[in-house]
C-alpha cells in the first residue's frame, strides 16, 4: 500500500513537472524585474498579468515606507559583526491589497529577518492589487531583499 502511495506521489509530482516546463516553455517569465510571482497551482491556463501589483505611490513610496519603518540599529542591538546583512522576505498581495503568508527566505539572523517582516506586515492595505487579463483582481507573490549594514563606528 505504501509502495503504491509513493508511486502515484511520483508520478503526480512529474506531472506537475512536466506541466510547469511546458507553460514555462511556451509562455512569458511568470517573474518580472520587481519580484513578482504568478501563484497558481499545476493549471495550464495560469493567468497573465496585465497589471503588476505595485506598493500606492509607486516605487520610491514605497522605498520610503521600509526606510521609514525599519529599524537600521536591530542588528547592531543584537551585537552583529561588522558587515552587510541581507534579507529577503517573500510575502502575497491579495486582491483586497492585503498581505499574508510573509515567510523569511533569507535570514542572517541578528534580528534581521523578523524586523523586515515587521514592516512588511505594516504595508498591508497600503498596495494596489495585480489584474489578470481577464481584468480579475489576483494573488501574486513578491519578493523584497533589505541590505542591514553593521559598522563598529555606529555601534554604542
Amino acid at each position: 500500500m505504501k509502495t503504491q502511495f509513493k508511486v502515484v506521489l511520483l508520478i503526480v509530482i512529474v506531472v506537475c513537472g512536466l506541466v510547469i516546463y511546458q507553460i514555462a516553455a511556451n509562455a512569458s517569465p511568470a517573474i518580472s524585474t520587481n519580484k513578482t510571482i504568478i501563484i497558481n497551482s499545476c493549471q495550464p491556463d495560469l493567468p497573465v498579468i496585465k497589471t503588476e501589483a505595485h506598493f500606492i505611490g509607486g516605487d520610491e513610496k514605497w522605498k520610503k515606507f521600509l526606510m521609514q519603518k525599519i529599524n537600521p540599529d536591530i542588528p547592531n542591538r543584537n551585537r552583529a559583526p561588522d558587515g552587510r546583512y541581507i534579507t529577503v522576505v517573500r510575502f502575497m498581495i491579495n486582491p483586497d491589497s492585503s498581505v499574508s503568508n510573509i515567510f523569511i527566505i533569507k535570514n542572517p539572523g541578528y534580528g534581521t529577518g523578523e524586523e523586515l517582516a515587521r514592516v512588511i506586515k505594516l504595508s498591508s492595505k497600503k498596495w494596489v492589487p495585480a489584474v489578470s487579463d481577464k481584468d480579475e483582481k489576483t494573488i501574486v507573490s513578491r519578493e523584497q531583499p533589505f541590505t542591514f549594514v553593521v559598522s563598529t563606528a555606529t555601534r554604542n
